[in-house]
C-alpha cells in the first residue's frame, strides 16, 4: 500500500499536538480556540465539529490526553491563570462552554497520562507531577513533584505496568540540549 492524501484541515496556528478517536482528529493549537474537534468520517472533506476555547484565552493549547468522555488539555505558562483543563467530550460536537475541572501549574504542561484516578505531568520547569482526578471538580497533588535530571524539559512521556518513561531535555548549564531518558517506579 502507498500512502495517498485524501483530505485536509486547515488550522491558523501550530499543531501542538493531535488524537484520532471515534472519527474525529482532536487538534491541540495555539489557535483561537486551544482544542479544534474535526469530524473525519468522510477523509476527503473533513470539518469543523467543535471545541474548547479557555476561559481567559492567554495560554496557547501544548498537550493532550482523552480518557473515556474525559479530555485532558495542557497549555502553556500563563501569569494567573490554569494550564491544565479537563473538558467533558460525551457530544464531541458540542462546544464546551466550562471546564469540569482545572488545575494552576505554574507551567507549560508538555505531556500527560492518566492512569487511573493519577495524572501524571511533565512540565517545562523539570518536574514530573502526580496529580489526583478522583474529583475532577477538586484536582490535588497527589505526591510531592518528581526533579527531573538536570532540571530538563519534559518532552514526551509513556508508561507500561508500573513504569513511567520520561525524556527530557534542560534547556541551560553543561547539559543544555542533552536529552535524557528517565525510568520511574512507585515506591
Amino acid at each position: 500500500y502507498a500512502p495517498v492524501w485524501v483530505g485536509g484541515y486547515s488550522v491558523a496556528s501550530g499543531i501542538s499536538a493531535l488524537y484520532v478517536r471515534g472519527g474525529y482528529a482532536y487538534i491541540v493549537s495555539a489557535n483561537n480556540q486551544e482544542l479544534i474537534t474535526v469530524d473525519i468520517t468522510d477523509p476527503a472533506h473533513p470539518v469543523f465539529a467543535g471545541g474548547f476555547d479557555a476561559p481567559d484565552s492567554l495560554g496557547s493549547g501544548k498537550s493532550f490526553y482523552i480518557v473515556g468522555s474525559t479530555i485532558y488539555l495542557g497549555r502553556t505558562a500563563t501569569a494567573s491563570h490554569p494550564e491544565l483543563y479537563l473538558v467533558d467530550n460525551a457530544n464531541p460536537k458540542a462546544v464546551p462552554t466550562a471546564p469540569i475541572g482545572t488545575k494552576e501549574i505554574s507551567s507549560s504542561v508538555n505531556g500527560m497520562l492518566v492512569r487511573g484516578d493519577l495524572l501524571f505531568l511533565i512540565t517545562t520547569s523539570g518536574f514530573l507531577q502526580t496529580l489526583s482526578i478522583a474529583s475532577t471538580s477538586a484536582i490535588s497533588v497527589y505526591a510531592q513533584p518528581l526533579v527531573l535530571p538536570n532540571n530538563g524539559a519534559g518532552v514526551s512521556v509513556d508508561c507500561e505496568g508500573n513504569i513511567i518513561a520520561v525524556a527530557a531535555t534542560p534547556s541551560a548549564g553543561s547539559f543544555a540540549n542533552k536529552s535524557s531518558l528517565s525510568i520511574i517506579s512507585a515506591q
